[in-house]
């Protein structure tokens, strides 16, 4: 699995970059009743990017475009008439952008955005109809923003944290039926809240995820099942860092 880059620093706030990588992963199902195994998913991806500091290196901006050719895709088995054998014969192609900006914009305030583009186009498979159109379960739209605050003075050692999470649209199917209107997931946002205070070496952080209980469908298995997305929940967390 080779992997190379190269990156170019015109100046010192500021680096341009690109690398070609290459690899595989073992397939999700290799169940004998659908077929398997099947040969792993392999995956060759070019990336171009810049990288520039802001506000003197308080934030950081990235900006990278690439594009993903993913071969050995699992695709569902048109002979079987049962509807439970897979064939590892697809091809899915990606590419599109992300941007992301991290770091302090105050000594106190601290965030991070994150935003990605991506086209998703089924390239290779053994329905003729499906080349061409979107992948199942590919967005072309994912956002995300966290930020947390900690205070001085009286309030020193409390920290408050807050971000959502969007996901775009996603087809259920990676196929079209000219006769049915294919199935859409829809898409859907979700608020995250927290809040921490710091003694000594001792800190107590309380997190709520999904705060209003948005109900929303995270993903799908083909056509056969679809998977909710995980409900308001809480989180404690006590820990302890030991002195140098």
């Amino acid at each position: 699995i080779p992997r190379f880059g190269l990156v170019f620093q015109p100046v010192k706030t500021m680096s341009v970059y690109a690398d070609f990588n290459s690899g595989f992963i073992p397939q999700y199902s290799n169940n004998r009743e659908s077929g398997g195994p099947f040969k792993p998913e392999t995956s060759q991806q070019i990336e171009v990017g810049i990288k520039n500091e802001l506000m003197k290196g308080r934030l950081v901006g990235t900006l990278a475009f690439y594009h993903i050719n993913k071969n050995n895709v699992l695709t569902p088995d048109l002979d079987d008439t049962t509807g439970l054998l897979l064939k590892a014969i697809g091809q899915v192609r990606s590419k599109g952008a992300e941007a992301t900006l991290t770091g302090a914009i105050t000594n106190n305030w601290n965030v991070i955005v994150n935003y990605a583009y991506n086209e998703t186009e089924i390239t290779k498979s053994n329905n003729p109809d499906e080349k061409g159109e979107r992948f199942d379960n590919s967005p072309n739209h994912i956002a995300s923003v966290w930020s947390t605050y900690g205070f001085a003075k009286k309030l020193n050692g409390l920290k408050i944290g807050a971000g959502y999470r969007y996901t775009s649209d996603r087809f259920l199917e990676n196929r079209q039926v000219s006769t049915v209107d294919p199935v859409i997931l829809p898409s859907y946002t979700v608020a995250d809240i927290m809040v921490q205070y710091q003694w000594k070496q001792f800190a107590l952080s309380a997190n709520v995820n999904n705060v209003f209980d948005k109900q929303f469908i995270q993903g799908s298995y083909f056509f056969r099942s679809t998977f909710r997305g995980t409900p308001r929940n809480y989180v404690a967390t006590l820990s302890y860092r030991f002195k140098k």
